[in-house]
């Protein structure tokens, strides 16, 4: 800490810190463009420009400096932020770049959110001293999600640093110099990037804007709440702008510890599937003699369902369901099976047959991603598709430090210079053995590595707890993190919730049942337990999409993720609360409420009253130390003697691959989005996807 005078008063501010983020620090306002806290310092705006003390003369001299390239590096340097020249510099900073910005506040998006409109307030005029014609710009097509309006823009250069830096993607750069400067594109092409929507956020001028936005709403006449991003396991943090009942825009939170600035196009854009015509809107009931579905009262569908459950005392019930639901309403499932023993529940997206304590790591976090790694290993999947905002913080520490990292599947493009090694499951422990001269030498030997697993690697009858210890053994310095497609599916291993297996379907096809089905999408092994069920199936959905009419008798509405409150669990293990945002435009239904009703439940009390699973959940994240025999006593698993005989099964022998081959339609808010949809048909007609590079 050094001591500095800013403004004529004292203040103890870190060494080597820049005059802009000390000034932030302590509360004092010094206006900018082009600096932001995640790109480089470019300095162009001259917008913060203050005075400070010249100290290599005898002299008392004051020099003008801009604040976000000037360092505190001095004990008692003196700056002055409100100086009469540093505000007369302003002054003409503004005059100069109102030069040729149009005067169209009353049309622009950017209204009330612009940074050069609340500093032309500060430091504007009222009268033009200009009197030549203004310059026009020809807009960019940069896409279907972002809409250009290049006469506006200031040259702050955000757009350029943040394709070039963050995003990966060499796209803007300024062409011509002096009047004519210019943010260009180069070659006409589009902004293909899986992050592109956060160049909206980063613009201070209404540049570049939302095209889904466009003349929609004020931001005045907007309330801004702030939720989770479900459709990953990263668990964005977000704000929901809304006007009514309907979503008008998602932008980005800062969060430190998990995506810092960073959100997906998929995030910020998919939120028209909460108001558009794929929305199951009422209940309906399969009618046999019209061979069509007809729309009823909920009641109707309850007293059907009593009479049914009425006729025989054992009746087995199956309910198989999507993690998606929430903590919650997981937790109120598991305890319908305490209360009835005919219930069955399962979810066909588990990826454990067996029991799983993968609660147990709460030792690695995201934030650590950013710390000096000098090896990292990516297993079974693409992180710029699956977790978009870890892999910014991936490439940024790559770009930082010299870490070599190595990706192992079949090969996918990313925006990180890696290499991908085509390996089964077998050959990938043979490198953990050490049996790989190059590459074994480099992991074993690395002081620091850092390792991201997939869902993938999991599928094929491991453990997450075991492969964790097993590795952390050798490394005391190891960060290990598993990435999930979905945003809850830990939910699932901390629930013991399993997997349906072929014994169930066997015995399911011997006996009549009835099969609840809770927002699962419409894949194979759902299409074999409908074949094996003899009786009415219900078939609880919030979308169309991932609706089958293939034996389903009843269809129910429900809630979406910002109609209700719900609780999710993202990939470090964090417990994260979605609050309810909007209310519901159709009849949908609460799942505990409906099961209530339905299954003639006389317990309504609160889901999470007196659950066992959130007591342990409570006093494990609190007293994390009491539980050190528990992860002895359960996950100390010998894994070597496991890996030694897997040369006897052929999955393993099969190649890792990625799943996910679809970046615009892998989760449930992209294949019901109209919008991403567009955008996936527009990037197919160019040949691109982010499996490939760009043809």
């Amino acid at each position: 800490m050094i001591s500095v005078e800013i403004n004529n008063f004292k203040y103890e501010v870190n060494a080597n810190v820049t005059v802009l983020v000390a000034c932030k620090t302590i509360g004092v306002e010094v206006p900018q463009y082009c600096y932001h806290e995640s790109l480089s310092i470019a300095g162009n705006c001259r917008m913060c420009l203050i005075e400070v003390e010249e100290t290599d003369r005898t002299t008392k001299k004051f020099v003008p400096l801009s604040a976000c390239s000037t360092d505190f590096d001095e004990e008692d340097t003196v700056v002055f932020t409100d100086s009469l020249r540093a505000l007369k510099s302003r002054e003409s900073v503004a005059a100069t770049l109102l030069v040729n910005h149009p005067l169209d506040c009353p049309i622009c998006d950017q209204a009330g959110d612009c940074d050069l409109q609340d500093q032309s307030k500060n430091f504007g005029q009222d009268i033009s001293r200009y009197l030549l014609n203004r310059r026009a710009v020809l807009d960019k097509d940069c896409g279907i999600l972002i809409k250009t309006i290049m006469t506006r823009c200031i040259h702050c250069t955000r757009c350029v640093r943040f394709g070039s830096e963050v995003a990966g993607v060499q796209y803007f750069g300024t062409i011509n110099r002096g009047s004519r400067t210019d943010i260009g594109t180069y070659v006409s092409k589009y902004f293909f990037s899986e992050v592109s929507g956060n160049v909206i956020d980063l613009c201070p001028v209404g540049a570049l804007t939302s095209n889904s936005f466009k003349f929609k709403a004020r931001s005045w006449e907007l309330k801004v709440c702030e939720s989770v991003d479900t459709n990953d396991s990263v668990g964005s943090s977000i704000q929901i702008s809304h006007k009514g009942s309907g979503i008008a825009r998602i932008s980005a939170k800062y969060n430190a510890n998990i995506n810092q600035y960073i959100i997906s196009d998929i995030t910020r854009f998919s939120y028209d599937t909460h108001h558009l015509d794929v929305r199951i809107k009422d209940s309906s009931f399969f009618n046999i003699v019209k061979n069509r579905y007809i729309r009823t009262k909920a009641y109707n569908i309850y007293e059907d369902i009593i009479l049914l459950l009425k006729s025989k005392n054992s009746f087995p019930i199956n309910i198989s369901f999507h993690e998606e639901i929430g903590f919650a309403n997981i937790e109120f499932l598991t305890r319908l099976t305490n209360q009835k023993k005919n219930i069955f529940i399962n979810s066909l997206n588990s990826i454990y047959k067996y029991n799983n304590y993968n609660i147990f790591n709460l030792e690695d976090k995201i934030l650590d991603v950013d710390n000096s790694h000098d090896f990292g290993l990516i297993l079974g999947f693409n992180p710029r598709v699956e977790c978009s905002s870890l892999n910014i913080r991936l490439r940024r520490q790559y770009r930082q430090s010299s870490m070599l990292l190595l990706g192992i599947g079949l090969y996918y493009y990313n925006n990180i210079d890696s290499n991908v090694i085509n390996l089964n499951l077998k050959k990938s422990f043979d490198l953990f053995e050490g049996k790989y001269l190059n590459l074994s030498t480099i992991f074993l030997f690395s002081v620091s590595p850092l390792i991201l697993i997939s869902d993938n690697f999991f599928k094929r009858g491991l453990d997450f707890a075991a492969c964790s210890l097993f590795l952390k053994s050798y490394f005391n310095t190891l960060k290990i993190l598993k990435v999930a497609q979905t945003g809850n599916s830990n939910v699932l291993s901390f629930l013991n919730i399993k997997n349906i297996s072929k014994q169930y379907l066997s015995h399911i096809k011997k006996v009549e049942c009835i099969s609840f089905n809770l927002n699962q999408n419409d894949t194979v092994t759902l299409r074999r337990l409908f074949l094996s069920i003899k009786n009415k199936i219900v078939w609880l959905n919030s979308y169309f999409s991932n609706f089958t009419l293939f034996g389903v008798k009843y269809i129910v509405p429900t809630l979406t993720d910002h109609e209700s409150e719900r609780i999710f669990l993202n990939l470090e293990n964090r417990f994260q609360l979605i609050k309810k945002i909007t209310n519901s435009f159709f009849s949908s239904q609460k799942i505990p409420n409906f099961f209530k009703i339905s299954l003639l439940l006389k317990d309504d009390v609160n889901i999470l009253k007196g659950s066992k699973n959130a007591q342990f959940l409570n006093e494990f994240i609190t007293f994390p130390l009491l539980f050190d025999q528990f992860e002895k006593k359960f996950l100390a698993l010998n894994f070597e003697s496991k890996s030694s005989n897997l040369g006897l099964n052929f999955v393993y022998l099969y190649p890792i691959k990625v799943d996910i081959a679809d970046f615009q339609g892998y989760t449930k808010n992209a294949r019901n989005s109209e919008l991403i949809q567009k955008v996936n048909n527009d990037y197919k007609k160019k040949h691109f996807n982010f499996f490939q590079q760009d043809l």
